[in-house]
């Protein structure tokens, strides 16, 4: 059990990132950064896992425009009933509209339970700064 949600975040990234026996790999994917550069974000997660190179060109990789849905898997036996029509805005992401989602009570919830050094390590700087400088 975990005391709250970023503790979990905390513990399960920690774990993660913490993988070096039996030659085991394991690989942060930052979602902000999948979405500024979807094709060579993939592959340098690609090659974090030794995989091969797939696409040569620009042109070859696909972009997804449908979102998953969340909850209710077992409500959904069809492959169908897990993607929406709703295509996905990543203008919001990239503009950091989901900070408005946060008000200063939850920027401080999450400062005082984080794992700093396990979220700069991971990439974080950059939302850490803006709970830090927001709250």
């Amino acid at each position: 059990r975990f005391a709250n949600v970023v503790d979990f975040w905390n513990s399960m990234n920690w774990n993660l990132s913490s993988v070096t026996k039996y030659d085991l790999r394991s690989v942060h994917v930052r979602y902000n950064s999948l979405l500024d550069s979807p094709q060579k974000y993939s592959q340098q997660i690609a090659d974090g896992l030794g995989l091969s190179k797939k696409y040569n060109s620009t042109g070859e990789f696909k972009y997804p425009i449908n979102v998953t849905k969340n909850m209710g898997d077992r409500d959904r036996p069809n492959e169908n009933d897990y993607v929406t029509p709703r295509i996905f805005n990543e203008k919001n992401y990239k503009r950091k509209k989901y900070y408005d989602l946060f008000d200063a009570e939850d920027r401080a919830f999450v400062l005082e339970n984080i794992d700093i050094d396990l979220a700069t390590k991971l990439g974080y700087q950059e939302e850490l700064n803006f709970a830090q400088t927001a709250v």
